[in-house]
């Protein structure tokens, strides 16, 4: 950690408030395995934090690259179809976004 902002919270409020502090967001790390320091901080909100994480897996579509939760919002498709898609049945992620759900219908029997 900056020896600066651990001994002195002043120069970390200041540093904060210019790097774009405002209520909710939380301090992350641009490099898990660098240091928390001006260069690699940053203030953003819990979805950008919780995609900068080693174990999160991230796919490529048209060359952008996102986290599964956030294609599935783009996608519009619920996160758990799409993750037994992909881990338990294989799927490639397009596939696995692109086909929509089966719904499962019951017919009454007539008595």
């Amino acid at each position: 950690m900056n020896d600066d902002w651990a001994n002195d919270y002043k120069t970390f409020y200041e540093w904060a408030m210019k790097a774009g502090y405002k209520y909710g967001l939380e301090i992350d790390r641009i490099d898990n395995d660098g240091d928390y320091c001006e260069s690699n901080c940053r203030f953003v909100n819990k979805e950008i934090q919780a995609n900068n994480k080693r174990n999160v897996k991230l796919y490529t579509i048209n060359g952008i690259t996102k986290s599964l939760p956030q294609w599935c919002r783009e996608y519009d498709i619920d996160y758990y179809t799409v993750r037994q898609r992909v881990f338990k049945l294989g799927w490639c992620i397009e596939k696995a976004l692109t086909t929509p759900k089966k719904v499962k219908t019951y017919e009454r029997s007539k008595t």
